[in-house]
């Protein structure tokens, strides 16, 4: 259960300024509007393209990447990069054969008891 927004004003340090990138407009949605539920939880952007996560995902605007591997194109090639600027919670997404080159090229790739078993 998510607790409302009560006194805490988006410029206080203790909020945390989210950014959500998913391809599906409605599920974007959704998330950004579950988490703008949550006290200290700022959604300061939502992105649907691919292109346009890493500007969205600045160091100055954002603390976390609420991030779907399966946009208009794989993301697994930009996780490390995006990593360096913030956090990054992956959701989702498929596993292309993309996917299978690079994972062991990826920072902070999870550990391969975490993966499924074609790419462990």
């Amino acid at each position: 259960m998510c607790a409302a927004r009560t006194g805490i004003e988006a410029s206080s340090p203790a909020v945390i300024r989210v950014v959500v990138a998913e391809a599906d407009r409605l599920r974007r949605e959704g998330v950004a509007r579950a988490l703008g539920d949550v006290v200290a939880v700022e959604v300061v952007a939502t992105v649907g393209h691919g292109d346009d996560v890493a500007a969205a995902a600045s160091p100055d605007a954002c603390d976390v990447l609420v991030l779907a591997l399966a946009m208009d194109r794989c993301m697994l090639l930009d996780v490390a990069t995006l990593a360096a600027r913030c956090k990054v919670i992956v959701v989702g997404g498929h596993y292309a054969p993309e996917a299978v080159a690079v994972k062991d090229r990826v920072t902070r790739a999870p550990s391969s008891s975490n993966l499924p078993p074609s790419l462990g």
